[in-house]
């Protein structure tokens, strides 16, 4: 399964590589995942509410804010500088998964990744997404179209924290989210943290990973399969 890391990627740029991945997958080709940093943007899912957006158009303007509409579920959340969003493009019937057993199986990534930081999750009576006892550190958002995934997860490994003010995230009033950065404070490379996560994840999904950094600087050569 090959991961591509991009690095800082526009939103809108992002999607278009996505879609054509999905378009390749879905016909016959190999599962991808793909890895990005979003410059700031809000992104609106299927359930998404704009007045779950809570500051004005100049406000939006002065962050240097997006908003963008996405056909992935859930409703509102923040993408931005030092969130790792992975889109996994599987073939479900290939793993032979159910998309239930699949937003599982991202969970158990994200929580097998974050263990290694030391840092415990909690899933008893909590929405969507993952958490650290009452507090969010990532969203998770799917969609499945022709037996194929689109969209996934976002996990706040330095992220600016305070955009997420501004918005009902996923709709949860009063919603605290956290950072790997903010529950260690520790110094974190995140491409070291996206290719852990790659890792956590191809394991959950049974499927080898190989590593490919296509981020600016950088040698865009495989590294060997793991």
């Amino acid at each position: 399964m090959l991961t591509t890391y991009y690095g800082l990627v526009r939103y809108d740029i992002g999607q278009a590589i996505q879609q054509k991945t999905h378009a390749k997958v879905a016909a016959g080709g190999d599962d991808q995942v793909l890895i990005f940093q979003h410059p700031n943007v809000y992104t609106l899912g299927r359930m998404g509410r704009l007045e779950d957006i809570l500051i004005e158009t100049d406000a939006i303007r002065r962050l240097n804010l997006e908003i963008r509409n996405t056909d992935r579920g859930g409703e509102v959340t923040y993408h931005g500088p030092g969130q790792l969003v992975v889109y996994p493009i599987i073939k479900l019937d290939r793993i032979e998964l159910t998309p239930s057993a699949y937003v599982n199986s991202l969970k158990v990534s994200i929580a097998e990744c974050l263990a290694d930081y030391g840092i415990v999750t909690n899933e008893k009576n909590m929405p969507t997404g993952v958490w650290v006892e009452d507090r969010k550190i990532a969203a998770i958002g799917v969609r499945v179209s022709k037996k194929t995934t689109s969209h996934g997860l976002a996990l706040n490994v330095t992220t600016d924290l305070s955009y997420f003010n501004h918005i009902i995230p996923c709709g949860i009033h009063d919603c605290v989210v956290t950072s790997i950065k903010e529950e260690i404070e520790a110094h974190l490379k995140i491409e070291d943290v996206a290719h852990k996560l790659a890792c956590k994840l191809g394991k959950a999904l049974g499927n080898r990973m190989t590593w490919k950094d296509d981020s600016p600087n950088q040698d865009s050569d495989p590294s060997p399969t793991i």
